[in-house]
């Protein structure tokens, strides 16, 4: 029988010239209704730290740890670094671990370059449910600033106050990268700034494949019919690139909603195993590009057969006083509820036994918003998935819109 991990809250604080701003941002935090699992303080040689009476004794069910640099303080680079290596490997240690919910990382205490130490690692390793805060006393006679008062703990909520302080969180980015497995800051910043680099130069070829090959595309179509399925889908996939990396604005124009699913529903012909049905409707003129659309639609019929193992996928459009809505409606398994709740976060990816981490979703959510549009999904269980495209209704006399990506 398998038992399910209980996931921890865990506090990593800095340790300086007052131990007290530990006690401080605990009672802040439990003030706040969190209870705090774990606390690791760090330090170097010198700092003080808090007796041991006013440690698990003050705090039942929190267990204390105590980690220490061999710097003495921190007066020259090969200090600094030491000390910002060890931070950065608690914070990354106390990251892989599979017990761990949230991490509350206080910038209060210990000498400024250690709490710069702190926030450079929170960038880099932190996710969207980590916080990093301060905390301030709010009475300058309180004896909470009295560092041989034995008063650690305030005991009303309106002596302190928690700042939560907003950060940029490289984690996902990092991920995504594969820059995970350096222990040391410095291998970590050097590996990072390797691979952002490589992913540059992606994004500066990605930028002119489209704008390069297009008219050769739209020569080989032009010449060679029985192939211009399989290079419009490969034209679309170029097209995605130009629209999203270049920031410039996209051209949206008024299309036949007919026009762009009978093209589709020709396109996935012999390229996937699953019937094709679209229930009759009055045509509409949809506002968008329609190659951005084409590819949409190729996104979420791929992953209803490969994924869903749909056999037959319906196609239903609607309208309403907002727009048009388009339904896709397959047969197939349907989606794990965790995967549904995620499936359109950017970085989130899960690997499938076809290959592949099915990161499709995400990129149909930016390019159906690039159309100003937008994308759910309605319903998603054991008889199948829908997923709902709801776009703007096309303007008069095919005229165009102009459209800040």
């Amino acid at each position: 029988m398998l038992h399910k991990i209980m996931k921890k809250n865990i506090l990593l604080s800095m340790l300086g010239g007052s131990s007290k701003t530990v006690t401080e941002m605990y009672q802040a935090l439990k003030f706040e209704g969190i209870h705090i699992d774990e606390i690791h303080l760090i330090g170097t040689q010198k700092s003080s730290t808090i007796p041991k009476e006013f440690q698990e004794p003050m705090t039942p069910g929190t267990t204390w740890c105590e980690h220490r640099s061999d710097a003495d303080d921190i007066r020259s680079t090969e200090q600094a670094n030491k000390v910002a290596d060890l931070i950065f490997t608690i914070v990354k240690t106390i990251k892989d671990r599979a017990d761990v919910d949230r991490l509350f990382l206080d910038l209060t205490g210990g000498r400024k370059e250690m709490s710069s130490f702190l926030m450079l690692s929170a960038q880099l390793l932190c996710s969207e449910d980590d916080e990093l805060c301060h905390v301030e006393v709010n009475d300058p006679k309180s004896p909470l600033w009295d560092k041989t008062s034995n008063y650690y703990y305030p005991e009303k909520k309106d002596e302190i106050t928690l700042i939560k302080v907003p950060y940029v969180r490289l984690n996902n980015l990092f991920k995504f990268i594969g820059n995970t497995r350096q222990d040391s800051l410095q291998a970590f910043l050097e590996s990072s700034r390797e691979s952002l680099q490589r992913l540059c130069f992606c994004g500066l070829i990605a930028n002119g494949i489209e704008h390069e090959t297009n008219p050769l595309f739209i020569d080989a179509a032009e010449n060679a019919p029985q192939i211009a399925n399989i290079l419009r889908e490969i034209q679309g996939i170029f097209r995605q690139f130009h629209a999203v990396l270049r920031q410039e604005k996209i051209s949206l124009k008024s299309i036949s909603l007919t026009s762009v699913l009978d093209k589709i529903k020709t396109m996935m012909q012999n390229r996937i195993d699953v019937t094709i049905e679209i229930e009759p409707f009055s045509d509409v003129s949809i506002n968008g590009d329609e190659l951005l659309l084409l590819r949409v639609l190729t996104i979420i019929l791929k992953n209803a057969d490969k994924h869903g193992d749909a056999t037959h996928i319906r196609i239903v459009v609607a309208e309403d006083e907002n727009g048009i809505i388009l339904r896709i409606i397959d047969n197939g398994k349907g989606m794990p509820d965790h995967i549904c709740k995620e499936a359109f976060q950017l970085f989130k990816s899960y690997a499938t036994d076809h290959g592949g981490k099915q990161v499709g979703l995400p990129v149909s959510k930016k390019l159906i918003e690039l159309c100003q549009g937008n994308i759910e999904i309605e319903k998603s269980d054991e008889h199948g998935t829908i997923v709902m495209l709801r776009l703007q209704k096309g303007h008069k006399n095919g005229e165009k819109t102009n459209f800040d990506c």
